[in-house]
């Protein structure tokens, strides 16, 4: 008893730290990028950004692919040999290898699909940053395990500083969207360097056939699960730049910087630390009941009320700090705006994870793919603005269900894990208004979101409480 409570204390230390400097991490990182995306607003057309987003769609999706999972199942084992370690760097190299090739031979078939024949010399120099990716899934991995945030803090923010002088650089002396590809590559190799300087980690050849089993066993599920999400992450912007053209892409893609963004990094806080740390006391079903019934409450309320002023204060933002030329991610804008609440209940997805039931996550990503498909069939019509609503629509019903099927799992029966779902419609049944034109609605919304931000000043963040490792 006495030992249980020592490890529960070593380890509520440890997510306080950790939780602190995933927030470092992430604050510097988007802070960062958005300084760096209003420079080259400034300095580059709309449609050269849309052909390296057309470009970094499959790019992504591709890496991950190339991942296989892996690096969740180096967090996620209770027991990890370094047999296990050294089939991950393997297969996942392997894999990024053979994929960045398909990818490099593709090049023309998929200019050809999105109609932008400019997308064959963009996307193959891009290609190389898959397996430069998979060099990376180990050292990250084993500093995720390790509680070790400071460390991936320092990368990310490295790296980020690193794509800012590349780009800006480059931008200011005419390189275009060159400057840009060569950028996101450099980013991309320093993070790889910097991560395997401070984990560093040599690879072993001596693996088993059982050993690859365990690591494909686990990471399977969640490759399946990071596929789907990295697929529905880029179908709204393939489904833009196919229709729409680069330039729209472009206006969709600062809308959705804007107003999803800074939501999903706020989830990789709370999932890097929450993850790991949920994982070690996976068996111990009280107090990952405990951790899933504070991890969303605090966010979820900061986020609402972010969201309602950024819906009610677009249209200035973008004519005044990034141009008039921006100003069609407006409307985009303040719908993706009401869709990031129900992108915090997302966070649920680390309780499957943590249980070892990946399967969950991936099923209810497939949905997701799905409820989008259907909605943009009939929102294309309208535009960016339309393929914003159909977000807006998947993300609700996801959101909703995975946060509902972690109660379940975890057999929460308090109000408190439902409050996350009641910021969230609330958020979404006052946008309703201020889209609709009704100035009662939106002071309304004014008045809400000051009593968010009252609630979330009035809460102590507990971070021990996040983990759920407060005994």
């Amino acid at each position: 008893m006495i030992e249980d409570r020592v490890e529960s204390a070593k380890l509520r230390g440890l997510a306080k730290r950790g939780m602190a400097w995933a927030a470092l991490g992430q604050g510097g990182t988007v802070g960062l990028h958005y300084v760096i995306m209003l420079v080259l607003a400034w300095r580059l057309a709309p449609a050269e950004f849309g052909l390296v987003g057309l470009a970094t769609i499959f790019v992504f999706t591709v890496n991950a692919v190339a991942e296989l999972g892996l690096g969740a199942a180096i967090v996620q084992r209770r027991e990890l040999r370094p047999g296990h370690v050294g089939a991950v760097f393997w297969l996942s190299l392997a894999a990024g290898i053979g994929l960045a090739s398909g990818l490099w031979a593709a090049a023309a078939p998929i200019a050809a699909l999105m109609r932008e024949p400019r997308l064959v010399s963009v996307l193959r120099p891009l290609a190389l940053m898959v397996p430069v990716h998979a060099l990376l899934v180990v050292p990250r991995a084993l500093l995720q395990r390790s509680l070790r945030f400071a460390r991936l803090a320092a990368t990310e923010i490295g790296a980020e500083v690193v794509l800012g002088a590349v780009t800006i650089g480059l931008a200011y002396r005419g390189y275009g969207v060159w400057s840009l590809v060569t950028g996101l590559f450099a980013r991309h190799v320093t993070r790889a360097l910097l991560l395997w300087c401070v984990r560093p980690w040599r690879p072993t050849l001596r693996i088993s056939a059982a050993e690859c089993r365990d690591v494909l066993g686990f990471g399977g599920f969640v490759m399946g699960s990071m596929l789907a999400t990295q697929v529905f992450s880029n179908v709204d912007y393939f489904v833009v730049g196919r229709y729409l053209g680069a330039a729209a892409l472009a206006h969709y893609t600062l809308a959705f910087q804007l107003a999803i963004v800074p939501v999903q990094r706020i989830g990789e806080i709370l999932s890097r630390v929450a993850f790991p740390s949920l994982a070690r006391i996976q068996t111990d079903v009280p107090r990952l009941r405990r951790a899933f019934a504070q991890m969303l409450r605090t966010p979820a309320a900061f986020v609402a009320s972010s969201s309602i002023l950024l819906a009610i204060f677009a249209p200035a933002l973008l004519a005044r700090v990034y141009g008039p030329s921006w100003l069609p991610a407006a409307r985009p804008l303040q719908l993706l705006a009401l869709a990031a609440p129900f992108y915090v209940l997302d966070c649920s997805q680390v309780v499957f994870r943590a249980m070892g039931r990946p399967a969950m996550d991936l099923g209810l990503e497939a949905g997701r793919v799905v409820v989008f498909g259907v909605v943009a069939a009939r929102g294309l019509t309208y535009g960016i603005a339309g393929v914003a609503a159909s977000i807006l629509a998947a993300a609700t019903v996801t959101g909703a269900t995975k946060l509902l099927v972690a109660r379940r799992m975890t057999g929460e029966r308090g109000r408190r894990t439902v409050l996350p779902l009641a910021y969230a419609l609330g958020t979404l049944a006052a946008g309703t208004g201020l889209l609709a034109g009704s100035p009662l609605v939106t002071c309304v919304m004014i008045l809400t979101a000051g009593g968010c931000v009252a609630f979330v000043r009035s809460l102590p963040i507990r971070v021990a409480s996040l983990a759920g490792l407060d005994g």
